[in-house]
């Protein structure tokens, strides 16, 4: 079979959108294929495309309009939404089921959450994120007077985020476990699966959540000696950043491409992605958008704690651990420093 090295890497799963656009709602039954299966080609991490950070550009009346004709059908139920996509899978998780759903998303990685609300068959109006402007509380109020809107998941009270601290009221709003492996699907495994996800969508050494390229490793070494078959789940920013590793049964995983350790490339989709994830036995996982959906399908899941400059903060400190890592809505989590992961792996 012929191999080739890839020039650049053409598509992109979060390049963000500038103009909004509205998903029409599709049968919640998600006919899963087996992945398609195409020629291996082999990459040199170097040549893959970076992604590129999006600035919003938008006009408020213009979308006061789009959100008002979107939300203009009385016999509907909506929802609304701000952030990355751990947000945005806490919101699917309420009103993934409910045929009546319509959501109102303010995204940070537009592309990539609207795939995922396409899969779920969700209808979507999509927007770069505008949380912090002027626009974003108009928003707010406008849907909140809806008849049928609905408060829900962690939408914060007013936008006030130091609310989540009264943790009660967004516990009962916030539904923690969903049925989404039946639902999806588990890509069949011959050997048991670890998923390892090392960072967030940002590196700041300021609030750490990302390994260090040796921790990083180190684990991934640790999980294939004790016999895993480990996929590694991250961007391709990421990838530029940690590196494949060389060994049998390490993969990297991205939602259009799986790579082997030595650079050979398959085209796979989310659905596959996430098929792997739900054949996982244990993941490990910074504070990630992963670890909420893993959390939110049941699968045990090991959080390594936030760094803030090195040290690590008391449980609360930072004001989302009463909604991302409360164990009274997440009893599979389990929360470590990554001092005490590595003595005791």
């Amino acid at each position: 079979m012929s191999k080739r090295v890839i020039q650049s890497n053409t598509r992109n799963n979060f390049t963000q959108i500038r103009s909004p656009v509205e998903v029409q709602s599709a049968n919640l039954a998600v006919q899963v294929r087996s992945p398609v299966e195409s020629p291996p080609q082999r990459i040199r991490v170097q040549d893959i495309q970076r992604e590129r950070p999006n600035i919003p550009i938008f006009s408020s009346p213009k979308l006061i309009s789009q959100v008002k004709s979107f939300t203009q059908y009385s016999d509907k139920h909506y929802y609304l939404g701000f952030g990355g996509l751990g947000d945005a899978i806490l919101l699917m998780a309420v009103c993934w089921d409910n045929p009546k759903a319509k959501v109102v998303f303010f995204a940070n990685q537009v592309s990539l959450i609207r795939s995922f609300f396409e899969l779920l068959g969700i209808s979507l109006y999509i927007h770069d994120n505008i949380m912090g402007t002027k626009i974003a509380s108009h928003i707010f109020d406008y849907m909140k007077a809806l008849p049928t809107f609905k408060q829900s998941a962690h939408l914060a009270d007013g936008l006030d985020f130091g609310d989540w601290a009264n943790s009660t009221k967004y516990i009962d709003r916030i539904r923690g476990r969903v049925n989404w492996i039946d639902h999806l699907g588990k890509h069949p495994s011959d050997m048991p699966v670890v998923i390892i996800a090392p960072s967030g969508s940002h590196k700041d050494i300021s609030r750490q959540r990302f390994l260090h390229n040796g921790e990083y490793e180190w684990l991934v070494h640790r999980c294939l000696d004790k016999g895993y078959r480990v996929y590694v789940a991250g961007s391709m920013n990421d990838l530029h950043h940690f590196k494949l590793i060389d060994r049998e049964n390490f993969y990297w995983l991205h939602s259009d491409k799986i790579y082997d350790g030595k650079g050979v490339a398959k085209d796979s989709s989310l659905l596959n992605m996430l098929r792997i994830i739900n054949s996982a036995e244990h993941v490990y996982s910074m504070d990630t958008w992963l670890k909420t959906y893993t959390l939110t399908c049941g699968i045990p899941t090991t959080v390594i704690k936030t760094r803030w400059n090195g040290g690590y903060k008391l449980y609360g400190q930072d004001i989302t651990d009463f909604i991302f890592l409360n164990h009274n809505i997440w009893p599979n989590l389990t929360l470590t420093k990554w001092e005490d992961l590595f003595a005791t792996l």
